[in-house]
């Protein structure tokens, strides 16, 4: 009979003799070993990522922490000093290129005497479009970051005796955005967003609306919510109607408010951004500007149609939010 003088050897914690070489590569304990070696042995030789590539990914990574961080504090008004609540409640004076909210253009309107002058300049109201284009050439030509924006408006629209040029109107935009004008981006993302089935402007549109919202437009953070909630990423559109609304954008709040009562937000998520919804709100609020808002409202030719449009897009009134509010107070005592 043959003897085996085959040394002893490891398995597992036990020290095991095999019969030959065969039965221990049959064994599982060496099975393992061996396909824990292929793995180490894959990943040593995986393809390092080019000086280029890793570029890339930092660059990527940098923009998404940007894009989610808290909104930057708008700017203020060089008047009253006050933040200015967002798009649509300013005017841009060519005179002296500075941005004045819309209370304190009016407080100079219903003031005796200067209600044809500029609120910050004091020089009179520019009413030749000639005028009013060659000063935002000029300030643009300086590198004034609205006045590009501005010019690249009247070249899309053809305004103000300008030629309807979609290219010059493109390059304004981005110089504009370059320069710091979160509108410049917002305006190039409008122009590429528009679903006109071409896939990669869509993307360019998508990404302007990204550069915009980091640099602090409201109207492309909204956007952006709505983009994402149309293609089922809802946990990035919570994020970005989130962000808005603690910036004081109504219409992303009011769209918190529908998902919350749809379950898809909880209770403690949706008070914290009401809170901060309201203390900046009061932070931008002031009686001139109130004023200002009931002029307008009252003076609009269009104001019943706008109203008709706010309450379709506005959702649950304030009667009916507060009631909800009292009814999660009532079910938290309970449980408590």
């Amino acid at each position: 009979m043959e003897v085996n003088d085959s040394p002893l050897k490891k398995s597992g914690r036990k020290l095991v003799k095999y019969c030959s070489d065969k039965f221990q590569k049959c064994s599982p304990q060496h099975k393992k070993g061996r396909k824990q070696h292929v793995i180490n042995e894959t990943a040593e030789i995986t393809t390092p990522l080019t000086e280029k590539q890793a570029a890339e990914k930092r660059a990527a990574k940098e923009h998404e922490e940007a894009l989610f961080k808290e909104h930057p504090f708008p700017e203020e008004c060089p008047i009253c000093l006050i933040p200015i609540p967002g798009e649509g409640h300013a005017i841009f004076e060519a005179c002296c290129g500075k941005i004045i909210c819309n209370g304190c253009i009016y407080a100079m309107k219903m003031s005796e005497g200067a209600k044809d002058m500029c609120a910050f300049c004091r020089t009179p109201t520019i009413s030749s479009d000639k005028e009013v284009e060659s000063l935002n050439k000029l300030m643009e030509k300086g590198g004034h970051a609205y006045a590009a924006n501005v010019l690249g408006c009247y070249y899309k629209g053809g305004l103000n005796g300008m030629p309807k040029d979609d290219q010059k109107a493109k390059e304004l935009w981005l110089k504009a955005g370059e320069l710091g004008c979160a509108s410049g981006y917002y305006n190039l993302g409008r122009l590429y967003g528009i679903d006109n089935g071409i896939e990669s402007e869509n993307v360019r549109g998508m990404y302007y609306y990204e550069l915009a919202a980091i640099n602090g437009s409201l109207g492309a953070r909204f956007e952006l919510g709505a983009i994402e909630g149309q293609t089922f990423n809802e946990s990035r559109a919570i994020k970005h109607h989130t962000i808005a609304a603690k910036a004081g954008h109504k219409p992303s709040m009011n769209i918190l408010k529908r998902l919350f009562r749809y379950g898809d937000i909880i209770e403690d998520e949706l008070e914290d951004t009401l809170r901060a919804y309201q203390e900046r709100l009061e932070a931008m609020k002031s009686q001139q500007r109130e004023e200002a808002e009931e002029y307008h409202a009252a003076n609009d030719p269009d104001r019943k149609y706008k109203e008709m449009v706010q309450s379709i897009m506005q959702g649950p009134d304030e009667d009916e939010w507060m009631e909800a509010m009292r009814a999660i107070e009532e079910k938290r005592n309970q449980i408590s």
